[in-house]
């Protein structure tokens, strides 16, 4: 058995640490970028503004205070323009290799 005191982190122990560590700050800065645009939908590449003002509130569940609010997608516009977008992305995107 090996104590703590003789341990002798190798340089894979530092790659993963910090693969770890860019992974977390890259998925804190999409949340950060996601809330800043959720009064808005991204659609095309882009962040667009609803068609029609509407939201809703979301509560943290842990502690029950309010979190944030989420806009609705108007049921024709909002929904009629992500769906043509998705549609003009799929060709390319399901070519795409898996790795």
């Amino acid at each position: 058995m090996v104590s703590r005191a003789s341990f002798v982190p190798r340089a894979s122990h530092f790659r993963r640490l910090y693969n770890v560590t860019s992974r977390s700050l890259q998925i804190r800065r999409l949340c950060s970028e996601a809330r800043r645009g959720s009064d808005n939908f991204y659609i095309d590449g882009r962040w667009v503004e609803p068609l029609e003002a509407r939201s809703f509130g979301v509560v943290n569940p842990a502690d029950e205070q309010p979190f944030s609010t989420i806009s609705l997608a108007s049921g024709g516009g909002d929904v009629d323009l992500a769906v043509s977008a998705a549609r003009r992305a799929f060709g390319g995107w399901s070519a795409t290799p898996k790795e």
